[in-house]
C-alpha cells in the first residue's frame, strides 16, 4: 500500500504518487525556477545530469528514485529552497489529489494534541536559537509578521477608498436630500 494515501486520504491506487516521486518533480519544478540546468543542479549534487534526470522523471511512476534525508538536504539547499518545498503538492491542478498533502507540510496549529504542542514548543525554541531577524532567512517571523501587517493595512485602505466612492456614486445617484431640497 502507499504510504501517502493515508496521508491524502485517498485509496491505495497507483495514481497516488509517493513521497519519493513528490520530490523528484518538486526538484525539477524549482531546478526550472532557479533557472539551473540538469547538469548545473548535478555538478553541485556530485550527480550527472542523467541522475537529475531520471530522479525528476520518478514524477511518472515508471522508475522512481529513492531519496534519502541527506539527499533530500542537499537538493533543498543547493536549489535556495526550506525542505518543505521538496513535499508541497504538484500544482497539477489537483489532478494527483494530494491537496490533503499540504496540510501536512504546512500544518494547521489549531491541533491540541500533546505531540503537536511538544512540536510548537521545538519550532517557537529553534525560531529563537536559530532565526535571528534581518538576515535573511526564509522564515523570518518578525519580517513576515511585519509584511502581513502593512499587507493587511494596504487592503484595508483600499477597501475604505472603493466603499467611499461606491457610497458617494450612490448617495450622488440618489439626489438632493429632501431636507436639502427645501432650502
Amino acid at each position: 500500500m502507499n504510504p501517502w494515501a493515508r496521508v491524502a486520504h485517498v485509496n491505495d491506487t497507483d495514481e497516488t504518487p509517493t513521497a519519493n516521486q513528490v520530490v523528484g518533480y518538486n526538484m525539477g519544478y524549482f531546478r526550472k525556477a532557479a533557472g539551473m540546468t540538469q547538469a548545473q543542479l548535478g555538478g553541485k549534487l556530485g550527480w550527472s545530469h542523467t541522475t537529475v534526470s531520471a530522479a525528476e522523471k520518478s514524477w511518472d511512476g515508471k522508475r522512481v528514485r529513492e531519496f534519502n534525508a541527506d539527499q533530500i538536504i542537499a537538493i533543498a539547499t543547493e536549489l535556495g529552497i526550506p525542505l518543505t518545498g521538496l513535499f508541497m503538492p504538484p500544482d497539477d491542478g489537483g489532478r494527483s489529489r494530494l491537496g490533503a498533502l499540504f496540510s501536512r507540510v504546512v500544518p494547521s496549529y489549531a491541533g491540541r494534541t500533546p505531540v503537536m504542542m511538544a512540536y510548537r514548543r521545538r519550532l517557537i525554541a529553534a525560531a529563537g536559537q536559530y532565526l535571528k531577524p534581518g538576515e535573511g532567512h526564509a522564515f523570518d517571523m518578525a519580517g513576515q509578521a511585519d509584511a502581513l501587517m502593512e499587507q493587511r493595512e494596504a487592503d484595508e485602505r483600499g477597501y475604505r477608498r472603493r466603499m467611499r466612492a461606491y457610497l458617494t456614486e450612490q448617495l450622488a445617484a440618489l439626489g438632493p436630500a429632501e431636507d436639502e431640497a427645501e432650502q
